[in-house]
């Protein structure tokens, strides 16, 4: 008898591609209001996203979270019309055929959707992320496994903070220089172990001047 080679799609190493989202000008629409969809709707608005949480119940932590006019909560039944106006839809529902409609009508309008329940039923998965004063990073396993992500974020956090003035030097840089003559090649040389290294001694605008000359490099 053939052997069945076809694997379980827990198994699978998973495909991502990570978007950066303006989030201010992003509409999500939660259909839910448990858990599931607290957890979602907290995540999308502390990074500064409009959240609209569809429900006929509401889990009572939702009115506790602090006040913010970005958080509107619509007591009534799902109707297809309400993902016209939005952006991203979280399926999070105990009700398998409510959350089987919302998917339809997600895929019929080309809306992305995640699913609460199990995100490989979905189009995205909210990564692990993390901030400093001038870095903004998310990490995920490919397999899920949002413990060890976050385990891990915290350490990438922690190395990368160590970077934080040569960040905000080298962004601040590339603003000055935009457009100018040699462009590209500067920002080339100044993104290497090279400088960085003598930025970290203090020669890091010497060096440019004794490469590029000009008065530009003062800050």
């Amino acid at each position: 008898m053939p052997q069945d080679n076809r694997k379980d799609i827990s198994d699978k190493m998973l495909e991502f591609m990570m978007v950066s989202l303006i989030s201010h000008k992003v509409n999500i629409l939660i259909v839910g209001a448990g858990r599931a969809g607290l957890i979602k709707a907290k995540a999308f608005l502390n990074n500064g996203c409009r959240v609209f949480v569809l429900s006929k119940e509401f889990s009572p932590e939702f009115f506790q979270v602090e006040n913010d006019d970005r958080l509107i909560l619509i007591k009534d039944e799902y109707k297809k019309e309400i993902i016209l106006d939005k952006h991203i839809v979280a399926i999070a529902t105990d009700d398998y055929e409510l959350n089987e409609k919302v998917k339809a009508d997600c895929e019929s309008l080309c809306k992305i959707y995640l699913n609460c329940r199990d995100f490989r039923e979905g189009m995205l998965t909210i990564p692990t992320q993390r901030k400093t004063e001038n870095l903004h990073f998310a990490l995920h396993t490919r397999k899920g496994s949002p413990k060890t992500s976050v385990f891990l974020a915290e350490k990438m956090k922690c190395k990368m903070e160590e970077y934080e003035a040569f960040v905000l030097f080298a962004s601040s840089l590339r603003q000055k220089l935009k457009g100018r003559e040699h462009f590209e090649e500067i920002m080339n040389f100044v993104n290497t172990d090279f400088f960085y290294q003598a930025y970290k001694k203090g020669n890091g605008i010497i060096l440019l001047k004794m490469y590029y000359g000009g008065g530009e490099f003062e800050f």
